[in-house]
């Protein structure tokens, strides 16, 4: 299953749960976006975005979701930009608000393995968020996908969950202690995926009996690894207190561990 289905598990997973992440969100995008200066973007990612020139370029965003990130780039930034996500849902629903805000960005359903060669060397930057990484089981080839994506000399931006967060239960796990949130439940030397019929609506935070969703743990180091062994050098590295899974605000207040991490890398120039 994890070697040849848990993309297309995903894949129907994420359609269940789109329209409920709609309905949770009561923000209407299609609206919002025809201000040219509305941005869905909090402050980290918008400042680690302004130390990289982007106007006029050509951003991409794998696992984009509904496009609200990528759409808030080009809205404010001067980009142009296309996001690529598995979701059939999600996908109709990023084109719908960047045909009502009438943006240059353009939206494309695909998996990583069958990311069309048409689009490699097209890009300035790449951009991965928020629980991008754990739906892929081999981060090598995410990472030579990327590198393929980007033109030399374009920029790698990843604003991600902290590895590190993977010990914790999250609140509605078996594993979950109210009494000591920061109890270790889970390794983090972990092989073994996350299988989860409890949904992912983190919008509303709605509880409901999904289809099947497959994740992956990865090390920092598994990370680091694998975007260096794929000709981008990293040039910044930060962690941060905060939390951006929307699971773990309960310890978030208390700035003890990190819960969150960004990367600038960039293509080598050959």
């Amino acid at each position: 299953m994890i070697k040849d289905n848990y993309a297309e598990s995903n894949r129907e997973a994420w359609n269940e749960v789109a329209g409920i992440h709609k309905k949770n969100r009561k923000i209407n995008y299609c609206e919002k976006f025809k201000d040219n200066k509305y941005s869905a973007l909090d402050n980290i990612l918008s400042s680690l975005l302004m130390k990289i020139p982007l106007e006029g370029k050509h951003v991409a965003q794998l696992f984009c979701n509904n496009g609200s990130e990528l759409l808030s780039i080009v809205n404010t930034m001067g980009t142009s930009g296309v996001g690529f996500d598995i979701s059939d849902e999600f996908i109709s629903e990023a084109k719908e608000i960047a045909e009502s805000a009438q943006l240059n960005c353009r939206f494309v359903r695909t998996d990583i393995d069958h990311l069309s060669e048409k689009y490699n060397h097209l890009f300035n930057m790449l951009l991965l968020t928020a629980g991008s990484m754990t739906w892929i089981h081999d981060l090598a080839e995410l990472f030579k996908k990327v590198n393929g994506l980007l033109k030399p000399g374009g920029y790698l931006v990843i604003y991600e969950i902290h590895p590190f967060t993977n010990l914790f239960a999250w609140k509605g796990e078996s594993e979950y202690d109210s009494s000591n949130p920061y109890k270790i439940a889970y390794k983090y030397f972990r092989d073994d995926p996350w299988i989860n019929n409890n949904g992912a609506d983190y919008i509303g935070k709605m509880s409901y009996k999904s289809k099947t969703f497959i994740s992956f743990a990865h090390k920092l180091s598994d990370i680091i690894t694998a975007i260096g062994a794929n000709e981008i050098v990293i040039e910044e590295f930060m962690e941060y207190p905060h939390d951006v899974s929307a699971h773990l605000n309960n310890i978030e207040m208390d700035k003890i561990i990190p819960l969150s991490y960004t990367i600038i890398g960039r293509k080598i120039e050959l």
